[in-house]
């Protein structure tokens, strides 16, 4: 799911983790303007693969920090994330974490 404003973005990973990438804080003002979304809702990706594109230069001479929030929207459904990274820069195809066994049930 790509909400709107280009901002979000929605995933759901093999394993059933449910993601929600947020990309910046309070960048819901500009409205999608900086942001090219590179795929489309309902398409499947692969590690690596760029899914957003930003003009950084731009944003960050309006002061939107681009602080992005990576969320696990469905921990319930899990017994324990084990977390890589918890700060910081992230290259591209950076393991953040690790899901440690759905539960059973679910």
């Amino acid at each position: 799911m790509i909400f709107e404003t280009k901002r979000a973005i929605a995933l759901v990973s093999p394993a059933g983790v449910e993601l929600l990438i947020h990309i910046g804080l309070d960048t819901v003002n500009l409205q999608g303007k900086y942001f090219d979304v590179l795929v489309e809702s309902g398409q499947k990706v692969t590690r690596g693969q760029p899914l957003v594109k930003i003009n950084r230069e731009a944003m960050i001479a309006e002061q939107y920090k681009l602080v992005t929030p990576l969320i696990i929207t469905n921990t319930d459904q899990f017994n324990d994330f084990s977390f890589i990274m918890e700060q910081g820069s992230v290259a591209m195809g950076q393991e953040l974490l690790i899901v440690k066994n759905q539960k059973e049930g679910k």
